[in-house]
């Protein structure tokens, strides 16, 4: 029991890690610019999912913030 608990431990943190490696990049803008225009995002997302705050979760709100940072420009 133990051993499996530890092997689906350790492939939810190889998950997380490989998943969320490498840097957001934008073609015309430095690098300092990401936090504002993440801030932007999270704000424009969180403003649009309180009409029907019952319909998102969690993840949905992450992968919202993460299409309108494609818009903007940036990728990984």
């Amino acid at each position: 029991m133990k051993k499996k608990a530890l092997s689906l431990l350790v492939l939810f943190l190889f998950i997380l890690v490989t998943g969320c490696s490498g840097r957001w990049q934008h073609p015309t803008k430095p690098r300092s610019a990401w936090g504002q225009d993440h801030a932007k995002c999270e704000q424009l997302v969180r403003e649009s999912i309180r009409e029907a705050p019952d319909a998102y979760g969690a993840i949905d709100e992450h992968k919202l913030i993460k299409t309108c940072m494609k818009k903007m420009g940036w990728h990984k």
